[in-house]
């Protein structure tokens, strides 16, 4: 799943995900974008099944009795009017990160969209320094 603006691919807006044969899972997509008036936009995505996937893509399901499991639900939150903003910080990272058994601060070397927030140094690879008290949303996604 990506960002298109127009008929272009936003540059470093795309996530991948396997999913094992006969099963399901959850792609969380987060993004922070700059809005001009009238801005337009699409989230696209693409599936490659192998001969034994009978369906692949993005799957509404009505379990009996329950409400219905939709396909996607997309949330917008504004964070600035233009004029009042507030901070945050989209970073990411363009490097494979190797696990091993001792922790690792990951490494965030790529800046999408920040506003008051000090972005990590390069010694500081990870750090994420808020200067500002307040209540903080925090999404992270991680291809594993």
């Amino acid at each position: 799943m990506w960002m298109r603006q127009g008929s272009e691919n936003v540059p470093d807006s795309n996530s991948i995900q396997s999913v094992d044969h006969g099963s399901t899972s959850v792609l969380v997509y987060s993004t922070v974008f700059q809005a001009s008036d009238n801005y337009k936009f699409e989230l696209a995505y693409s599936a490659f099944a192998d001969e034994e996937c009978t369906r692949l893509g993005l799957i509404a399901t009505q379990p009996e009795k329950e409400s219905l499991v939709p396909s996607i639900i997309i949330t917008i939150i504004q964070l600035s009017d233009g004029t009042n903003t507030i901070p945050y910080a989209q970073l990411f990272s363009s490097k494979t990160q190797l696990g091993n058994s001792d922790p690792e601060v990951i490494i965030l070397d790529s800046v999408s969209a920040a506003n008051r927030i000090v972005i990590a140094k390069t010694e500081d690879h990870g750090t994420i320094n808020y200067s500002e008290a307040g209540v903080y949303f925090l999404v992270a996604n991680a291809e594993v």
